[in-house]
């Protein structure tokens, strides 16, 4: 079987993403007819989840550094499952989404198993020293701001 190359998996994952929004923003329609609060919560989360989705493949910096499990293909694969699933909570036509989604997450799975290579890699020195400046950062700040007792 022939590994799809990354073009084309960056390519479904924008697919997905579009997916992702407009079943969302049509979603919260529905819902706000039938009137469910529920179900216009979860359509919102289901757009922004696509949004997010849709900022990492156009490699937005901000997502990069928070939202680092979206550049990994596993764990990408693994998120486009969970929103299937919040899809499917919705039932109706949440349940051919959430079909799509798991074909989407498991694609996403196969593609990392088949080329670990284009796994991103974690610089752990980077991330102690980044977590280190920052407690160094918030322990400063606590000194120096006058406490209950201060003022």
């Amino acid at each position: 079987m022939k590994t799809p190359s990354p073009r084309t998996v960056a390519f479904i994952s924008i697919i997905s993403a579009i997916l992702n929004i407009f079943y969302g923003l049509f979603s919260v329609l529905g819902s706000i007819v039938t009137l469910s609060p529920t179900g216009v919560a979860i359509c919102v989360y289901l757009a922004l989840f696509g949004v997010l989705q849709l900022g990492s493949e156009l490699k937005v910096k901000v997502l990069r550094q928070y939202f680092l499990f979206l550049y990994h293909h596993t764990l990408k694969g693994l998120f486009c499952i969970l929103v299937g699933t919040l899809a499917a909570i919705l039932g109706g036509t949440g349940w051919v989404f959430f079909l799509v989604q798991v074909f989407i997450g498991l694609f996403h799975i196969f593609f990392s198993k088949q080329t670990p290579d284009t796994e991103m890699t974690i610089d752990s020195s980077a991330v102690a020293a980044k977590a280190t400046s920052y407690m160094a950062k918030q322990s400063v700040k606590a000194a120096t701001t006058p406490g209950p007792s201060q003022i």
